[in-house]
């Protein structure tokens, strides 16, 4: 049974590594079967993406050292860039097997602390632009 310093561990790895439902989806499909190439009219239909929202999904994780480039053109597999990575997504495996609710759970409050820090930033920027006019 997952503790709660499990899933923040997962959580936090989340937050940094993967914002959105189809990333999530994309990465627990390629690390099934680490050994393939995947392309996007491969990845799509088994996931039931579009193919514009898959490939998005696949250059993001790549970004994220989660992927990298398959040994054929326009093609991806999973090949994490560290030991830690490798781990975190295979706890990530077993834990949206075992407990899918928390971890939507989890993406989604994610999502919703991504969007608070996005409107903090634009307020902060706001307010420094505003102090600047009056300054002048």
């Amino acid at each position: 049974m997952k503790t709660p310093t499990d899933f923040q561990d997962l959580g936090q790895f989340l937050f940094e590594n993967v914002a959105t439902y189809d990333e999530l989806e994309v990465l627990l499909l390629l690390h099934r079967e680490p050994e393939r190439d995947w392309t996007i009219d491969a990845t799509a239909p088994a996931l039931g993406l579009q193919a514009e929202a898959c490939q998005a999904a696949l250059q993001t994780l790549a970004a994220h050292g989660l992927l990298v480039l398959g040994r054929r053109p326009a093609t991806f597999r999973y090949a994490p860039a560290s030991q830690p990575l490798d781990e975190a997504t295979e706890r990530l495996q077993r834990a949206y097997t075992e407990d899918r609710f928390t971890i939507v759970q989890i993406m989604t409050t994610n999502a919703m602390n991504r969007v608070r820090a996005a409107a903090l930033d634009r307020l902060g920027g706001a307010i420094q632009l505003r102090d600047g006019r009056k300054s002048r």
